[in-house]
């Protein structure tokens, strides 16, 4: 048996040991946390985290849509989109839709981009803060079992729930999540941004056309949600009453974690109540709806406090954008 588990470690190594998908070596460290070639392994993901890969003559080779970058220790591992066109919105047919979700769009994002592999953590956040002073005074919005209540004494430190720097962060707000992006852009010099609306629901999406991106019905152990509520017949789970690690679950197909739940995420569109007047711009490059209520940003991804519907893929929700929530964080895109 020892001899066929190190034969079957082999054969996985030597099947992901050049590979540039890091999801792959994930795969491979998750079956075999103290393997033989477990150092190799954690080696070249570091290498695929800053976006380097060389080639036998030294030179560096270009990122490639799936590659995942992060470009300084405290900056979000990020992966790149390839583009493509979808539909956008869901179909009459989808269950529990909602009259804004539609009606349904073909959208062409233009050009490759890169998007957070992983919600902002808090401990992400909080280099930023360290590094400019920034301010999130006003105290944040929390569930207290019967309504949403803002509590002076809440904060992005101290949301209500435990958390440690691997979570997401939340009860930030809009301006708080554009000045993280702002600094970000400073520090590397390079673009980070808001997703667009319909970046966010491609890279969710991530080539599929159901309600969610994962296979099968939505469950506990699929996401982080009021798992007491049911969807389209799935069973019933627990409900967690809180955020979890962003790396929790299995990754959907373009490999985003928790694009289902865990945090409702900003994004940079205005809000408009339908895609009636999409532009034509939007629908051309994917590019943000900065026209109409620009008071209130749109939302997606549902949160740990919400039930499977407001999960799903195409799913939408407005917040002001002075408005902070313990069920509320982001996630950054990057143009390249």
């Amino acid at each position: 048996m020892a001899q066929d588990t190190i034969a079957a470690e082999i054969e996985f190594w030597q099947s992901v040991k050049n590979t540039k998908d890091s999801t792959e070596l994930e795969a491979y460290l998750k079956s075999y946390p103290k393997g033989k070639f477990a150092p190799l392994a954690r080696l070249r993901l570091k290498k695929l985290a800053v976006g380097i890969f060389l080639t036998t003559s030294g030179a560096s080779t270009k990122r490639q849509p799936g590659q995942t970058f992060r470009e300084c220790p405290d900056c979000p591992a990020m992966i790149i989109i390839p583009s493509g066109s979808f539909m956008m919105g869901s179909p009459k047919s989808e269950k529990k839709r909602h009259e804004d979700e539609g009606p349904q769009s073909r959208v062409t994002i233009e050009k490759p981009f890169a998007v957070g592999k992983f919600e902002v953590t808090r401990g992400e956040f909080a280099a930023f803060v360290k590094a400019t002073g920034h301010q999130t005074k006003g105290g944040c919005r929390t569930w207290t079992g019967g309504k949403w209540e803002t509590q002076p004494d809440k904060s992005w430190r101290s949301p209500g729930f435990a958390q440690d720097d691997n979570h997401p962060v939340t009860c930030v707000n809009w301006q708080d999540a554009g000045a993280y992006a702002k600094w970000l852009s400073g520090k590397t010099g390079k673009t980070y941004r808001l997703p667009s609306e319909a970046e966010w629901e491609y890279a969710a999406r991530a080539g599929t056309k159901g309600p969610f991106s994962f296979k099968g019905k939505i469950s506990a152990s699929k996401a982080n949600y009021d798992a007491i509520e049911t969807y389209d017949g799935s069973a019933k789970g627990q409900y967690r009453a809180k955020t979890v690690p962003v790396d929790s679950f299995d990754p959907n197909p373009f490999g985003l974690y928790n694009v289902h739940g865990n945090v409702s995420e900003w994004t940079g569109d205005c809000w408009n109540d339908s895609y009636r007047k999409m532009p034509v711009k939007t629908k051309q490059t994917g590019a943000a709806w900065t026209a109409g209520n620009c008071n209130s940003r749109v939302v997606r991804g549902g949160s740990w406090y919400y039930d499977p519907r407001v999960l799903r893929s195409a799913f939408r929700s407005r917040l002001t954008t002075d408005n902070r929530y313990n069920g509320y964080g982001f996630r950054l895109a990057r143009t390249l």
